[in-house]
This record gives C-alpha cells, structure tokens and sequence, in this order.
C-alpha cells in the first residue's frame, strides 16, 4: 500500500529466515491506522484493486523503462518485475559530470525540477544510481520527467 508503509511479503521459506532477521531491525510496527486500512483492503478490496491498478503500475513501468532506454542510452536499467521504483545506474554520466549521485540529485531538482533519490543512500552497492518511482506520476509526467533528467546531464 504505497505511502501507508504497509505491505507483505510472499517467498520461499529458506528467503523468509532471511528476510525476517533483517525485518527485525529495520521496523518494529506499522501504525494501527495503517493496519487497519491494510486489513479493509484484504478484505474488501483487494481484487478490485489488483485488477483495476496493476495494469497502470505495468504501464507506467514501461513508459518509465522506454524513456530511460530513449533519452539515456547510456544507462543500465533493469525492468523491475514488481515493485513501484526503477534504479538505473548512471555511472556513465555522472563520470561526465565529475559529480556523486548525492550531488546529481540536488542538481536534478533545483535545476530541472526533478525529485529522485541517490542510490548511494541504499548503500555502497547503490552508488552512482538513482531510484526513481513511478507509483504516482501520469504517463506523459513520467516521459516528461525522464526528458528533463537527459537535459541535465547533457
């Protein structure tokens, strides 16, 4: 449930010994109003929401992951098979531009109005990336979102 901070996760029983030491300490406890939400969803909800957003999410995703192979051909990007964010690595402009993700970030928002954050916030291994959300954006604000990104690494 984006923005609620709410969700589950389904996977092979060797993944979830894993998963949950690490859940462990990085959350304790959604808020009761989330989880109640969260519960009016499974219960009422649930497939009508499934089969009337998935199909936007999936659309949105391709637009996003067309745009970045267009207007960044320079980019490696992975097309997510769940999930509402697309990481690409930007290595090789950010190498152009002698700056960090963090700092490309900044220069993205002031300069072309863009909000992404830097990959390197999810660790070393998410250096020289930015992860960039297509959960809310239309279409053509994801396409035109991408074509301001392009202008300001040029």
């Amino acid at each position: 449930m984006p923005g609620w901070r709410l969700g589950y996760v389904i996977a092979h029983e060797d993944f979830m010994k894993v998963f949950n030491r690490v859940k462990q300490y990085t959350n304790l406890n959604p808020p009761t109003p989330a989880q109640y939400v969260g519960l009016l969803y499974l219960r009422k909800y649930k497939e009508k929401y499934l089969s009337e957003t998935l199909p936007i999410y999936k659309s949105r995703m391709e637009t996003m992951y067309k745009a970045i192979r267009e207007h960044l051909p320079e980019t490696v990007v992975v097309k997510p098979k769940a999930g509402l964010f697309m990481f690409p690595n930007m290595e090789p402009y950010l190498r152009k531009l002698g700056m960090s993700d963090v700092d490309f970030v900044m220069k993205l928002l002031r300069q072309c109005h863009v909000a992404a954050v830097p990959g390197s916030a999810f660790g070393e291994g998410g250096k020289n990336h930015l992860r960039l959300t297509f959960a809310k954006e239309s279409e053509k604000a994801i396409k035109e979102g991408i074509r301001a990104l392009s202008q300001c690494v040029s």
